[in-house]
């Protein structure tokens, strides 16, 4: 069962008696979902949401199996670094340049508090003047613009790409978003073959904001404090054979653990599981209503980028559905703040209109 966490027809479909054992994939575990007494068992993505799903949402630990997802890998191709310089030249890019890049939907860099991307990377440029960030996701308005001129470019949004291939080529290491990650868009990067930084600047209680992964607790470098992410950027600047080692041991790791092999031996294990232990959905524990860090920080971080509101949950969706009911939902809530021109346009089209603007401006 991977569904979206707004969808109730899979919880429905499962919570019945007698019903075949469901695996239910939390691939959301930060949000609100429903489908804990419908599910035989949850596969978490990552140690971080097995925690909050044993100890937030009532779930038995044995009912919790903590596995890697899947993952198209393309094969490394040496005619990549030989084109290193032209892919550069493309993005104007000089070659002596210290590239980091990231890449996530553009809510997930919209500061909550005092921390942000753009204002950790900053600092960095402070003492790397030959250094630059290139943002896939957000456009390069607002913040990004403001930023773009005040470091003379060196900090970029690209907007939307329908391929990030060709951005990752041009990099020297990569940096997760903040203040929410996006750990496929991580794990992709790493599977280039790039270092990995993700800030940790969250409180302790709040470890399902950031990126972990199974099989890479010790190759991520996770600074917890805007000194310390300024250090482990200039460690990868300074070291042309750190970066390397780190990256090579990186895509090593996510090649072995996300590989279709690795996820025919993860399916085999999971079905096996519930098949053999037959559990009967059941009510999750009875939970205490949380009101700390965590919850704070969700509740901030929705209402912050968009995302609160049964209106901000149609105009999350609204790119994915077909012609006709996109237009009929977006009449229905076209008066709300969320809702605007951009989700009338199917989400293949919003990337290709970024891609193709970014084509044509060049940076100067």
């Amino acid at each position: 069962m991977h569904a979206h966490p707004h969808d109730v027809v899979p919880s429905i479909a499962l919570g019945v008696p007698n019903a075949p054992p469901a695996v239910y994939v939390n691939h959301a575990d930060h949000v609100f979902w429903q489908g804990t007494s419908a599910a035989a068992l949850v596969l978490c993505l990552r140690g971080s949401g097995r925690d909050l799903t044993v100890h937030r949402r009532g779930v038995d630990a044995d009912r919790c199996l903590v596995a890697n997802r899947p993952l198209e890998i393309a094969p490394a191709q040496a005619t990549e670094r030989a084109q290193r310089a032209a892919a550069r030249s493309g993005w104007g890019v000089p070659e002596t340049d210290f590239v980091v890049v990231s890449a996530a939907a553009a809510s997930k860099y919209d500061p909550v508090g005092t921390d942000s991307l753009i204002g950790l990377f900053r600092s960095f440029l402070l003492r790397r003047p030959n250094a630059r960030l290139l943002v896939a996701g957000p456009a390069p308005t607002g913040a990004w613009a403001a930023a773009a001129a005040a470091t003379n470019g060196r900090i970029r949004a690209v907007g939307r790409l329908t391929s990030i291939s060709t951005l990752l080529s041009v990099a020297d290491a990569y940096v997760d978003s903040f203040p929410f990650s996006s750990l496929t868009s991580m794990l992709e990067a790493g599977a280039h073959g790039l270092p990995l930084v993700t800030f940790r600047g969250h409180p302790a209680e709040c470890a399902v904001l950031g990126s972990d992964s199974p099989g890479l607790e010790d190759l991520l470098l996770a600074p917890s404090t805007p000194v310390g992410f300024v250090s482990v950027l200039t460690e990868l600047a300074d070291s042309a054979s750190t970066r390397m080692a780190r990256g090579a041991a990186t895509r090593e790791a996510i090649v072995q653990g996300h590989s279709p092999a690795a996820w025919r031996n993860t399916a085999e294990l999971v079905y096996a599981k519930a098949d053999l232990a037959r559990i009967a959905p059941a009510a999750p524990r009875a939970t205490l209503w949380g009101d700390g860090p965590l919850d704070r920080l969700v509740g901030l971080v929705q209402q912050e980028t968009g995302f609160a509101g049964l209106d901000a949950a149609w105009a999350d969706i609204m790119p994915f559905l077909g012609t006709s009911l996109r237009i009929k939902q977006w009449a229905a809530w076209r008066k709300s703040p969320h809702m605007g021109l951009a989700q009338l346009v199917p989400d293949r089209s919003r990337a290709w209109a970024s891609d193709t603007r970014r084509r044509l401006i060049r940076p100067s």
